[in-house]
């Protein structure tokens, strides 16, 4: 790439031309305002030297006032694209001043031609030039001075990110400072002088494949310019984890970001992951529930996150609980979840020990919740006084014919019997009144009693043997559906453990979840396909992802008796030739699974891509 020249005159008006080489930065040229900044008079013979910044390079303004009208001045413009300042800074020197004697001199510029043939060396890199607020700055070098000589100002050490506050910068030789306004601008001086830098981002594999560098808000991917001796801010982002912060300490003019040793990353826990729902797989009401992780280290308020270190994310110890659940404790690798895919944690009523009494001789326990202890659990019942943990039942609407009932001196009109509470139990049976035995003479009401009891009795008897028969009903349909309620339970914990632990193997397979998984294990690892679809279907994993991404792969290998066959020939353990397991170290990862069995279907079907 080369260095263009432009012509300038400002005589009212501006115009230009181009002397050599074209390119957009023609498109930066722009009037130099030197009248309210400078008094210059007319005995001024000499040149000035501007510098202006842009995205695009450095444009180096050598200007010579005309004196024809205030303001005007004819101008050469050396245009530096930013990919060649690193090559072509030795050369700038010598460039600028021969521009200079050309133009003071009024010498044809073709002699200038050497420079503006010759091609630099690229080092591109991005440039995060501030905005120019502000109109104008000077720079004083020479005896007296901080920088010695203007080729001091020139090369790479245009590259100062504060000139890129102004329009244009003045560097001015020392000795004629008297023709400065200082109040109309800024003396930078003082202002140190970086040596400018280029910045590469990491090579190769030295940034994780699941993490991205950041810097200034933008993926890190192109060399950017940085000043020697300073640091760079960098942020590692990593999705679901809090990023990384760290600096990078700009040490030579060309060097590449080093992201040293290994990070401590820390999971963004959101409490939107997680979905706490009763036994009827209802959402429990917000604020109703406390969810718990051991291990938490602190919190965000304005994203509404708590972190935990990755390696106690991978195995979480979580407790659920919410007033009448019982808490529920859990193991699971929170990488797995969030907020689209959350994890489905399903708590179990609370129930305790109640006694029931039907009068003063039947009693009877069951396992039961607050909500169930209001209804009675016989269908011909309903709940009487409640003592405690101890409730009183009574047969449906006998409660309201007691309150009837006439009394002759102080004791019901039903036969006497110790205990009046067994009328629940003897409206199935026969009832003989006092009322009848008044009509009839003493032999036959001997007679009727006699017979009467008998019968009573015998209702007696009958109406209890009804009243026990509901009440072992009851407690079979407590049983089945606290079976029914644990299966479901278990059936969410197995789901969530194939999600989030990566690794299966078979001694906890075996000894989690009552066994019931051990089985899945050893289908998959003799590749038993159809009883690996047995199991899922038996333990009803439909739910969890990883099984229908196992189960999708499996029907395709089901179409090919030859993918199962090079499926067992291409896993075989080559120090045991008649092993054809898949994991002979025994662990089981889904994605390594299922990659076995991409490559036996290409090994069968070499066009499948």
């Amino acid at each position: 790439m080369k260095l263009s020249l432009f012509s300038q005159i400002v005589k009212n008006g501006e115009d230009s031309d181009l002397v050599f080489n074209g390119g957009e930065m023609r498109n930066k040229l722009f009037d130099v305002r030197i009248e309210g900044t400078l008094k210059l008079t007319s005995d001024y013979k000499d040149c000035l030297c501007l510098l202006s910044l842009n995205p695009l390079g450095c444009m180096v303004y050598l200007i010579r006032p005309l004196f024809s009208r205030m303001g005007d001045y004819r101008a050469l413009v050396v245009a530096v694209p930013k990919q060649v300042v690193f090559a072509a800074a030795t050369d700038l020197p010598a460039i600028i001043r021969d521009v200079s004697r050309v133009l003071v001199k009024g010498e044809d510029t073709v002699v200038l031609a050497k420079w503006f043939e010759k091609d630099y060396g690229e080092r591109d890199f991005d440039w995060k030039l501030p905005v120019a607020t502000k109109r104008y700055a000077y720079r004083l070098y020479g005896p007296g001075s901080k920088v010695k000589s203007l080729d001091a100002l020139l090369g790479t050490a245009m590259l100062q990110e504060y000139y890129g506050e102004y329009e244009g910068v003045y560097l001015l030789d020392a000795g004629s400072s008297g023709i400065i306004r200082p109040e109309a601008m800024d003396n930078l001086s003082d202002k140190k002088i970086g040596q400018a830098a280029i910045v590469y981002p990491p090579m190769g594999s030295s940034i994780p494949a699941d993490c991205q560098l950041v810097m200034g808000g933008e993926e890190f991917m192109r060399p950017v310019l940085a000043t020697v001796g300073n640091s760079v801010r960098l942020r590692l982002v990593r999705e679901g984890f809090v990023p990384n912060d760290f600096s990078f300490k700009v040490a030579q003019p060309m060097c590449t970001v080093v992201v040293s040793g290994p990070m401590e990353w820390f999971f963004k826990v959101y409490e939107q992951a997680f979905r706490i729902v009763d036994e009827e797989g209802l959402p429990l009401p917000a604020g109703t529930s406390l969810l718990e992780v051991a291990g938490i280290t602190g919190s965000n308020r304005k994203e509404k996150y708590y972190t935990i270190s990755e390696s106690q994310a991978r195995n979480a110890q979580i407790t659920v609980s919410s007033e009448g659940f019982v808490p529920q404790k859990l193991s699971a690798n929170l990488m797995a979840y969030s907020k689209d895919n959350p994890l489905v944690v399903k708590l179990e009523r609370a129930r305790k020990k109640v006694k029931y009494k039907i009068g003063r001789k039947i009693t009877f326990e069951l396992v039961r919740t607050d909500e169930e202890m209001l209804t009675s659990p016989l269908p011909d019942y309903e709940v009487g006084e409640r003592k405690g943990d101890v409730i009183s039942l009574h047969r449906k609407g006998s409660h309201r014919k007691a309150a009837g009932k006439k009394t002759t001196q102080g004791r019901s009109q039903l036969l006497d019997a110790e205990d009046d509470e067994l009328d629940d139990v003897r409206d199935s049976g026969f009832r003989v009144s006092k009322w009848s035995l008044y009509k009839i003479g003493a032999g036959l009401v001997a007679g009727l009693l006699i017979g009467g009891l008998a019968g009573w009795f015998s209702g007696v008897s009958h109406g209890e043997n009804n009243v026990r028969e509901e009440i072992r009903q009851a407690q079979l349909l407590e049983e089945k559906l606290a079976k029914e309620k644990a299966d479901s339970l278990l059936q969410v914990q197995m789901v969530n453990f194939l999600d989030s632990i990566p690794k299966w193997k078979k001694e906890e397979m075996d000894s989690v979840f009552e066994g019931k998984m051990g089985g899945l294990y050893d289908a998959l690892n003799f590749y038993d396909f159809v009883k690996v679809q047995e199991k899922g279907a038996e333990l009803s994993l439909e739910g969890s992802r990883q099984w229908q991404r196992l189960d999708s792969a499996i029907n395709v290998m089901n179409s090919k008796k030859e993918y199962a066959e090079k499926l067992k020939e291409i896993t075989r353990n080559e120090d045991e030739q008649k092993r054809k397991f898949f994991s002979p170290d025994g662990s089981i990862t889904i994605e390594t699974f299922l990659k076995k069995l991409e490559e036996a279907k290409n090994a069968i079907d070499p066009e499948v891509k």
